[in-house]
């Protein structure tokens, strides 16, 4: 076992994702939530781009008015 890990409180690193705090400093419901917003905005973002595609391709199916 390294000296670094062997000076850390019980000489070693929690590295359980359970419990209160990860590695004892990170919040996992910190960390799920963040994710979470994440995938939110890039599903918005997806969405939004998916729409202005489908609009641009009706557009582009009309018929011109001029015909």
């Amino acid at each position: 076992m390294g000296s670094a890990l062997r000076r850390l409180p019980g000489s070693g690193l929690e590295t359980a994702l359970w419990g209160e705090k990860v590695f004892g400093h990170i919040d996992p419901v910190e960390v799920r939530n963040a994710a979470l917003d994440l995938v939110r905005t890039i599903e918005n973002d997806l969405e939004e781009e998916a729409v202005e595609r489908y609009l641009a391709l009706v557009e582009g199916l009309a018929p011109d008015e001029d015909e």
